[in-house]
């Protein structure tokens, strides 16, 4: 018999979908009770406009597949991105996910999704010509209570009076990177030449005279024993931050990048960012599970290196989003 071929009508792409889902399940049987669930997520601006949208959808065995990720290009470079696909990773680990997968063109943000834990899978080359199509996918761990790990490793925060004095407009972000993903080599930072990193081993009197340099308060908090990751150029401290010690939460252990600073004459050549990012790698180097930042109102800074935010929070304790 020749069957013909006829252009489809919107109400015929239906029954071909539904025939084909259920061919899919009677192989395969689908693992969630809806074949198809929305995890899209979006943020506005004060006047209800979205500035920055993510289109998600959980398919048949609560596997991830994210459609589109969109920040308006004045929000850019703000950490928008990361916080929404953060939010849709954390809806999907509430549903059992274990598996997100998405694509991205050569023009587009294939290093963002390097950095926040992504593996390039496949590449389709000259789509269009000249340019690339990269597959990405990554495995989601286990979902974590993230405002229960926060008073966990800081048990009595939100009754401190320096942080009840706060003016409550003023929201801060604690951050969260999962190491056993993390490669110091996945963002390039221009970085002056001849500035040597690395577990910090000179005189303590040079290392806080640099802290001072940055925030007389913190000096406090850099003693003798402090174990402390910095940026030198020949003896002369540019930046730094305290390597500390979390504790452990649920069998992960944790580690943290504390008081960072970076002395003023040195400010604006990626070296702070550079040293925060070899810092990290030193955490995960030194066997710890995540890597932690506390109290920053500069969370679109350490997003570059794929810290996303996890709690929200003012002088009257946790905001949600």
């Amino acid at each position: 018999m020749n069957h013909a071929i006829h252009a489809c009508s919107e109400q015929d792409l239906p029954v071909i979908y539904g025939n084909l889902r259920r061919f899919n399940h009677s192989r395969i049987p689908f693992t969630q009770e809806e074949p198809f669930c929305d995890l899209s997520r979006k943020i506005l601006d004060e006047d209800g406009n979205i500035i920055a949208g993510c289109i998600a959808e959980m398919y048949c065995w609560k596997v991830v597949f994210v459609d589109i990720l969109w920040v308006d290009e004045r929000y850019r470079h703000q950490g928008l991105g990361s916080r929404l696909l953060g939010a849709v990773e954390a809806a999907a680990r509430q549903e059992g996910c274990t598996l997100i997968h998405l694509d991205s063109f050569s023009w587009q943000a294939r290093d963002f999704y390097v950095r926040l834990g992504y593996e390039v899978f496949g590449v389709l080359e000259d789509c269009p010509e000249g340019q690339c199509r990269y597959f990405l996918k990554k495995k989601l761990t286990p979902t974590l209570d993230y405002v229960d790990l926060f008073h966990h490793i800081q048990p009595g925060f939100f009754q401190k009076d320096y942080i009840r004095a706060l003016p409550p407009e003023h929201i801060f972000h604690e951050q969260m990177l999962r190491l056993a993903d993390y490669s110091p080599t996945a963002l390039a930072i221009p970085a002056p030449e001849g500035i040597f990193y690395g577990v910090y081993t000179g005189d303590h009197a040079t290392l806080l005279a640099a802290v001072r340099a940055v925030d007389e308060d913190w000096a406090q908090w850099f003693r003798p024993d402090s174990r402390v990751f910095a940026a030198m150029d020949g003896e002369k401290v540019c930046s730094f931050c305290l390597l500390d010690d979390f504790g452990e939460y649920q069998g992960l252990k944790i580690g943290a990048p504390g008081c960072v600073g970076t002395v003023p004459a040195y400010r604006r050549q990626g070296i702070g960012l550079r040293m925060i990012q070899l810092a990290t790698q030193q955490l995960k180097e030194d066997g710890y599970d995540l890597s932690w930042i506390h109290y920053t109102a500069v969370g679109h800074w350490y997003a570059r290196l794929g810290y996303q935010t996890v709690v929200r929070w003012n002088c009257r304790g946790v905001v949600s989003e």
